[in-house]
């Protein structure tokens, strides 16, 4: 919204006094891997929309290469001690990977 307004010639403010709380994922805790992928399907396509599809092709290519380091990470962490919430994460990344 606030990159529209500035190229429409619109004045975007800074007010420290201001506040404003994001739940994020409020509404979709069951599925947070979901909502993830929502999230970075969004931003992509916005960078497509405003920068070209190469931006958003480069996005991608990033998400992908630290989703797998993220699972090797979570991987060798295994090797090392067990903990539900580690598998968990691996299981969510690798999620997100195979578009699921």
């Amino acid at each position: 919204l606030c990159l529209r307004l500035h190229r429409k010639g619109f004045a975007t403010w800074f007010v420290p006094a201001a506040s404003a709380v994001h739940v994020w994922g409020g509404s979709s805790a069951a599925v947070d891997h979901l909502a993830l992928r929502r999230f970075y399907a969004s931003r992509a396509a916005f960078l497509a929309k405003h920068y070209g599809r190469g931006a958003a092709f480069i996005f991608r290519a990033s998400l992908g290469v630290g989703g797998v380091l993220r699972i090797a990470a979570a991987s060798a962490l295994l090797c090392l001690r067990r903990d539900a919430d580690l598998a968990r994460t691996r299981a969510r990344y690798a999620a997100l990977l195979r578009g699921e």
